[in-house]
């Protein structure tokens, strides 16, 4: 199961065949600048750990959901964090979004990159949880 997880995050990255032209015509630099790059980047930074946080919380002060025993608000902002980490919807909604392939590519770009400053937040939140 792993391998093939594996293999499809390897398909629908940047680095796959096919991409070696888009990176030698926009470069790094261009990539990383673009707004799309950005938007889904941040997207994924902010708006996840946001969302699930605040929900999270929403529901424990409203009394709909309880804490489970020696869970606290930090175990659940570093988890919120970790939600933030997102590929196969990330990239499928990136594909239906993006026609082209200089976006397309600029969006897994801000997928990847976002999901990895997200994975390590959460980390860094859930260690001195």
């Amino acid at each position: 199961m792993a391998a093939l997880i594996a293999a499809l995050i390897w398909a629908n990255s940047p680095w796959a065949a096919g991409y070696e032209e888009i990176w030698k015509h926009l470069g790094i630099q261009h990539l990383l600048s673009e707004p799309i790059t950005k938007g889904v980047a941040i997207g994924l930074l902010l708006g996840k750990p946001l969302g699930i946080g605040l929900a999270s919380w929403l529901a424990v002060k409203a009394s709909l959901a309880s804490l489970p025993h020696k869970v606290n608000f930090r175990h659940i902002h570093g988890a919120a964090w970790l939600g933030g980490i997102g590929f196969t919807m990330s990239l499928f909604i990136a594909a239906l979004a993006f026609p082209g392939p200089d976006l397309l590519t600029a969006a897994k770009i801000g997928i990847l990159a976002g999901s990895l400053l997200a994975g390590l937040v959460g980390f860094m939140f859930l260690r001195r949880a």
